[in-house]
């Protein structure tokens, strides 16, 4: 464990918890908010804010879902671990996600989810595949099991800030990081998460930018840093010595395949207009590459300033405190942990909306406004403590549990929804065969046998071989109805017979 003086904690953990506080008073402003909601309104006002969210929330909460703590906590762990060439491909995969998010399937997803009042990223894909109950139960299994494994990594991320700036224990660390987010998610739904992301959003900026640059100055310069890493490990300084199959792999886990997360699509299916998203889209793709530049620079510095870590996630907060004035230390860490929060509440919100709405109410269909209020939010509070127990029990480096999560919902995902969308001819049976062949290849290669991936992550066999299963079986079966082609593809409103 890195050991700072107790003046630098005393500052660092001071700040910390003001920001803390900050969320608290959201959480209970929110709560208020949503208590004043109209019960037959409550549910649409919780997960989709009644479709009205602004140009800057919509950019903060997909820019956030994209980096999350694994920019923030694990790249930095990672770029120390494996040196500039993980550095440059973990900064360069991230340059267009945000457009490949919003601009290539956001804009239409929200048309459509309009249209069907989708609430969830199933509503979206039942009404593209015929409500097909297969794809009904794969898909709720597959959500919970990967996003809750993906949100857990998050928890894991800030309790490791936590633990090495405060000297508390993971455990506590992990309850104390958790009860906040956990709490304006299920008081406040998407309204107070979109309240918390713009505090988040601009803490995460100042962070990043000023860790960065007090990176460079504190290592002496750029050549200094380099200079560090050759004497470290010669090979740190040389991006080609990386298995290329290893490069590839990343390149399509941390940039490609975003479009596929279930919790990508939340602010794309929240936007109050067309302008507010496109402005959302120029935004985000500022805010994505500041972000992770500048934490990647912080990352390859710590090589030559903290060689060896034990924990490589203890990165970020040890160059924080290193670095930085403990005031402006303990903002970093604030912004690093927002980053987790932010990505942490929309897939809590996610993974409820899910349950709420793609599983209980087709258990409860006659259930009264009141009773789904109160699911909601129970859910939703589940959702949360589900993670914090997974959370208890981490892995040395949580970059690892995030390309595992990734790999397993775009296998299942990336196809379904990005055909879904783009080709007419794909059906219930080759989205249903995408997803169950998709997913098998995926955990084969992952642990089964590895061979299989022939050298890359099981990520781009899943790929594959979901897409070849994709339009093989959907060229092989009946079209899709009129109908769902008219919902997905036409330009006027359904006629009556059809709704």
């Amino acid at each position: 464990m890195i050991e700072f003086s107790a003046e630098v904690k005393t500052a660092i953990t001071i700040t910390f918890f003001v920001y803390t506080a900050l969320l608290i008073g959201i959480a209970f402003f929110s709560g208020r908010h949503m208590a004043k909601t109209a019960l037959n309104e409550y549910v649409d006002e919780f997960y989709t804010g009644g479709r009205g969210l602004g140009v800057i929330v919509i950019a903060f909460i997909t820019a956030a879902g994209i980096c999350s703590s694994g920019t923030f906590i694990g790249g930095p762990g990672l770029d120390h671990a494996l040196g500039l060439g993980y550095a440059m491909i973990n900064f360069f995969s991230f340059v267009f996600t945000t457009l490949i998010a919003l601009g290539a399937v956001g804009k239409k997803l929200g048309i459509v989810g309009r249209r069907i009042n989708a609430a969830t990223y199933m509503d979206v894909l039942l009404a593209r595949y015929n409500d097909n109950k297969f794809i009904l139960v794969s898909g709720v299994t597959i959500i919970i099991v990967f996003l809750v494994t993906y949100c857990s990594s998050q928890f894991m991320g800030g309790a490791r800030m936590l633990e090495v700036v405060t000297g508390l224990n993971y455990n506590t660390a992990v309850i104390v990081f958790a009860l906040v987010v956990v709490a304006y998610s299920t008081f406040g739904g998407i309204k107070g998460v979109g309240i918390a992301v713009i505090l988040q959003g601009v803490i995460m900026t100042l962070g990043a930018l000023m860790l960065g640059f007090a990176a460079v100055r504190h290592s002496g310069g750029m050549t200094n840093i380099f200079m560090n890493m050759e004497a470290y490990n010669p090979e740190f300084v040389r991006p080609q010595s990386m298995n290329f199959g290893f490069i590839a792999s990343l390149w399509i886990t941390f940039g490609f395949v975003y479009l596929a997360m279930p919790h990508g699509t939340l602010s794309a299916l929240t936007y109050k207009s067309s302008r507010a998203l496109h402005k959302a889209i120029f935004i985000g793709a500022l805010l994505v590459p500041i972000w992770s530049f500048s934490m990647n620079i912080s990352g390859i510095a710590s090589i030559g300033l903290f060689p060896g870590l034990e924990v490589a996630d203890h990165t970020t907060p040890a160059m924080a405190a290193a670095t930085l004035p403990p005031i402006m230390a303990g903002l970093t860490i604030a912004g690093a942990a927002a980053a987790a929060q932010s990505t942490i509440a929309a897939m809590i919100l996610a993974i409820s909306g899910v349950f709420l709405k793609n599983v209980y109410e087709r258990l409860d269909k006659n259930a009264a406004p009141k009773r789904l209020r109160t699911v909601s939010m129970a859910a939703t509070l589940a959702t949360g403590l589900a993670t914090f127990i997974m959370a208890l029990d981490p892995p040395p480096q949580l970059e690892w549990i995030v390309m595992f999560a990734i790999g397993g919902l775009a296998s299942a995902f990336f196809w379904p929804m990005l055909l879904g969308l783009y080709w007419p001819r794909m059906n219930q049976w080759g989205a249903l065969s995408s997803m169950l062949v998709g997913m098998g290849f995926y955990m084969t290669g992952k642990y089964f046998y590895k061979p299989i991936a022939m050298g890359l992550d099981p990520i781009v066999i899943g790929l594959a071989t979901a897409l070849f299963a994709a339009v093989a079986v959907s060229l092989a079966t009946k079209p899709t109805d009129e109908r769902t082609l008219r919902i997905f593809w036409g330009a006027e409103p359904l006629p009556p017979e059809m709704q």
